[in-house]
């Protein structure tokens, strides 16, 4: 059976490999609108990916996962520039953040059956320490920023600016590897 990870994410492909040697990624096509509670956002955009990615296929396991960063009530998301990169670095220093990860599985077997496996959130908390302007000048030079939700890699040179995480690592990361191997156990799948 072909498994899917439906997702384009660097970090995701990394932590899947802990759990399945072979697999493909296929970018979804979802349009991300944000609502609160944010955690229920991120479990129904992680099952749209799914979904759009499940269509494609005739027989496979595709597991789609969303992550939406939140510090004091406003959404951290992916920056892009250094302008606004900046400006977050400086909102999230010395704050706690919340990352809810949502993750959906899709068991798609025929060309019209579709059965939802399993469907969740889990959710981790991660402690910034105070950052200088010299701080952040230095993680916005190496790039890392530009390309993670929250401006921060927990598993990259970021790591150094995470003074506590409670909660899984790898579900900041973008996929709560520890929780996915669960239900895939629970679903069938050693």
């Amino acid at each position: 059976m072909r498994i899917i990870l439906a997702s384009s994410s660097k970090s995701r492909k990394k932590l899947l490999k802990k759990v399945f040697r072979k697999f493909e990624c296929v970018k979804p096509k979802v349009a991300e609108k944000l609502s609160k509670p944010y955690s229920l956002c991120a479990k129904r955009l992680a099952e749209k990916k799914a979904e759009s990615v499940a269509k494609k296929f005739k027989s496979a396991l595709v597991i789609g996962s969303d992550t939406i960063i939140v510090c004091k009530g406003k959404v951290m998301r992916k920056t892009g520039s250094k302008k606004v990169a900046r400006a977050s670095l400086k909102f999230i220093s010395g704050k706690k953040c919340t990352a809810h990860t949502g993750v959906c599985i899709i068991l798609k077997e025929g060309s019209k059956t579709v059965r939802k496996k399993a469907s969740f959130v889990s959710s981790a908390l991660f402690l910034m320490r105070k950052l200088s302007a010299s701080d952040i000048n230095w993680y916005i030079k190496t790039g890392e920023p530009l390309r993670k939700g929250g401006c921060i890699a927990v598993e990259g040179k970021g790591k150094k600016f995470v003074k506590k995480i409670s909660g899984e690592s790898a579900c900041i990361q973008g996929l709560p590897i520890k929780r996915l191997k669960k239900e895939l156990i629970a679903a069938g799948f050693p």
